[in-house]
């Protein structure tokens, strides 16, 4: 799943369906960080192991990355290619009716 708003506005809201749920997408971004949050309010979400963000910095590497979903920490990691981040969680997780993926990317 990806994410790539156009225009560079540093708060972005956005509504996402993928069979058979839907949700919205938001992110608030500055120069240091930047903040994610996939909701599902109907249905489930997609199963998601893999995922492709703004990123804080166009600069390549590793980023600090905090992934959270149910109150739980996730494991994963994070690396920027050009202005996009590739997410990698540890596991798959499966979204749900109610859940919020919270993406955490830093230098």
């Amino acid at each position: 799943m990806g994410f790539k708003p156009a225009g560079g506005k540093s708060e972005f809201t956005s509504f996402w369906s993928a069979e058979p749920g839907w949700g919205v997408y938001e992110q608030k971004r500055s120069a240091e960080e930047c903040g994610c949050t996939i909701r599902t309010f109907y249905g489930t979400g997609p199963t998601i192991q893999k995922l492709s963000l703004p990123s804080p910095s166009a600069q390549r590497g590793d980023l600090k990355v905090q992934v959270t979903l149910r109150g739980q920490s996730l494991e994963a990691s994070a690396r920027v290619a050009g202005d996009v981040s590739e997410v990698t969680l540890a596991k798959p997780v499966q979204l749900e009716r109610g859940d919020a993926l919270r993406v955490i990317q830093s230098l």
